[in-house]
């Protein structure tokens, strides 16, 4: 039988309590690390983590076609290189330049 999920039935992520989470994850053993795979989907934290600004805990999931064929990833990658280019300064347009070409 279908089950059917509304959003009011979802619990909404804390910016804090997933960097808690993380934190946690050094100490958890092989069973521990599986269940938060399952429980929370967090599997280990991000270098993202680190960007001011960027919520990656209220954040919602893109099926591919929005994010493929609807320009969401030229988009959210012309945002991020913006923000690590000219706003956090790690690292200058010229070496971005040199990667992608």
């Amino acid at each position: 039988m279908a089950q059917h999920h509304v959003d009011s039935q979802c619990i909404e992520q804390n910016h804090d309590v997933h960097f808690e989470r993380c934190d946690q994850l050094a100490v958890l053993s092989k069973n521990g690390r599986i269940y938060w795979s399952k429980m929370w989907g967090i599997n280990d934290s991000s270098c993202l983590m680190k960007v001011n600004g960027l919520l990656l805990s209220q954040g919602l999931v893109q099926d591919p076609m929005h994010v493929l064929l609807e320009g969401v990833v030229r988009h959210e990658l012309t945002h991020l290189l913006n923000t690590f280019i000219y706003k956090e300064h790690f690292f200058h347009f010229a070496v971005a330049e040199q990667h992608i070409i």
